[in-house]
């Protein structure tokens, strides 16, 4: 019983000298990221449609039967190019008759004339009474309004028979046609459907909270980049800003101009990237490893000072594939010009030791 004392000395200062060692553990080893410099544009990326801005469905200006089709779908049209042809039949018979008419008023117009004329030849020695002559005057002027008339005629039959062919009201291509040699077509009846070729613009709805910026000019560069080539980036220009908001979509409608040698065609999509003035904020591009989320929602990143790792919450303003854009939630920006830890970042906490992993 002796022995049991010194035994239970024994195991307590074992005990203790194991508790009051110091505990060691190795660096984590990192790999980091240096960031050049602290910009960022405030920019603004949305998805549109290319649209052409003459987009028209033709009508015949007269009804009739389609006597000729002079285009098919596809076809690259010029302003003023006739499209089809109704039966002129009917057309050419009324203007031959406007036309006789002209000639038998232009006729009966020299008569008057010339009755006038013997009337005041005869008046001037009085041989004939007031009333005569007022009936031969009135005589020319009734025959001068006749033929105004039938000139009139002559005007609106020209025009009919003008009519029996629709003609391109612009250049474009023949999207759609909606009728047949053959076929009865009146003033309601779509013949066909033409689209500008040249004249294209992009139609961007933009969210209701950039109605200020986009309203008073304030756009500093605008870039646009087709969706069936993202390798490309043609420069823009807002041609037009709709002030109306979808009530459905609280946005509103911008209508951007698209260079003819863009390579464009009506209904491909496009994404329309807006730079907006810049707000200030300081930030950095970072591979997406750099973040480490916790539970709470909160974002952070660390940064190697002097061989120890710093924590800094951060917030993202944008991404792009594994890349994302991110400034400082609080405190100095320029903490991120420090080198950023880039792997094993959910190993760190806040003060541990790392080990830049050179190679």
């Amino acid at each position: 019983m002796r022995c049991m004392p010194a035994f239970v000395s024994v195991v307590a200062m074992s005990v203790f000298a194991a508790w009051s060692a110091p505990t060691w553990s190795a660096p984590v080893e990192v790999a980091v990221f240096q960031a050049k410099d602290l910009q960022y544009k405030n920019k603004l990326a949305l998805s549109g449609t290319v649209e052409a801005s003459q987009n028209a469905t033709l009508a015949s200006l007269e009804a009739g039967v389609v006597n000729e089709l002079m285009v098919e779908v596809g076809d690259v049209v010029k302003r003023g190019q006739a499209l089809l042809r109704l039966d002129p039949t009917l057309a050419k018979l009324e203007l031959e008759q406007s036309e006789a008419s002209v000639s038998a008023a232009h006729v009966a117009l020299l008569e008057a004339k010339r009755q006038l004329e013997e009337v005041e030849s005869l008046s001037k020695k009085q041989f004939v009474a007031p009333t005569l002559l007022a009936e031969r005057r009135a005589s020319v002027a009734a025959a001068k309004a006749e033929l105004a008339k039938t000139k009139a005629n002559l005007a609106v039959n020209k025009e009919t028979l003008r009519r029996q062919t629709l003609f391109a009201p612009f250049e474009g291509v023949v999207m759609k046609r909606n009728v047949d040699l053959g076929e009865w077509v009146t003033t309601q009846t779509h013949t066909f459907t033409l689209v500008s070729a040249e004249d294209l613009r992009l139609n961007v709805a933009v969210p209701q909270e950039y109605i200020s910026a986009f309203s008073n000019n304030q756009i500093q560069s605008l870039n646009i980049i087709p969706d069936h080539d993202q390798s490309k980036l043609v420069k823009g220009q807002v041609q037009a800003v709709v002030p109306v908001i979808n009530a459905g979509t609280r946005s509103f409608v911008v209508h951007i101009a698209v260079p003819p040698q863009a390579g464009f065609v009506a209904g491909m999509s496009a994404q329309a990237e807006f730079e907006l003035p810049n707000t200030g904020t300081q930030a950095v591009w970072v591979p997406k490893s750099a973040l480490k989320y916790h539970p709470d929602g909160a974002l952070s990143v660390f940064v190697d000072k002097q061989g120890r790792a710093q924590r800094h919450t951060v917030r993202i303003l944008e991404q792009r594939g594994e890349q994302v854009l991110i400034s400082v939630v609080s405190g100095n920006s320029s903490v991120l010009t420090s080198p950023i830890i880039t792997t094993a970042v959910q190993l760190l906490k806040n003060g541990s030791e790392i080990s830049v992993n050179k190679g």
